[in-house]
């Protein structure tokens, strides 16, 4: 389970950086196999030299495609998942906010504590709202390192 101070300052923007360094380098290598291609097409000749050439200039573009195919896919995981995460955390930022708004402190350990005594019915009202809400930090903060996970996973 992560503190309360993780959560205030988990990053999302990762997500977006990833995705444009992503982009472009499969831009970057799109662009290198596809002038490769052409090349290769519009190479003429014969001998040895020319087929030794044609043989590894086409090994190259083999082994490239896919790794563009790679990082074209990786950039779209990256930009659908960093709202998904921006989300989760927003949630759970929500949730540590909440109980503080509420007259509660939160700790570092997300255990939702009392800021000052009440009496009778108040505290019995009080106690009932404060494990609701800390019931609900600490299910945010599970669904937020579930869904970090969730996207580690898929890139």
């Amino acid at each position: 389970m992560p503190t309360k101070s993780e959560i205030l300052n988990w990053r999302t923007d990762h997500l977006g950086a990833a995705a444009k360094t992503w982009g472009d380098q499969a831009t970057q290598l799109d662009t290198a196999v596809n002038g490769a291609q052409g090349l290769l097409d519009g190479l003429q000749g014969s001998g040895q030299f020319v087929e030794a050439f044609r043989t590894r200039l086409k090994s190259y573009i083999d082994k490239t495609r896919p790794k563009v195919d790679k990082l074209k896919s990786a950039k779209q995981v990256a930009e659908s998942s960093e709202q998904q995460l921006k989300g989760a955390k927003d949630k759970a930022v929500y949730a540590v906010h909440d109980p503080e708004d509420e007259d509660f402190n939160v700790n570092e350990d997300l255990s939702v504590t009392e800021r000052r005594s009440h009496s009778g019915l108040d505290r019995l009202k009080r106690a009932i709202r404060r494990r609701w809400l800390q019931g609900i930090l600490h299910t945010r903060a599970q669904e937020l390192v579930a869904t970090d996970n969730a996207i580690a996973r898929k890139l």
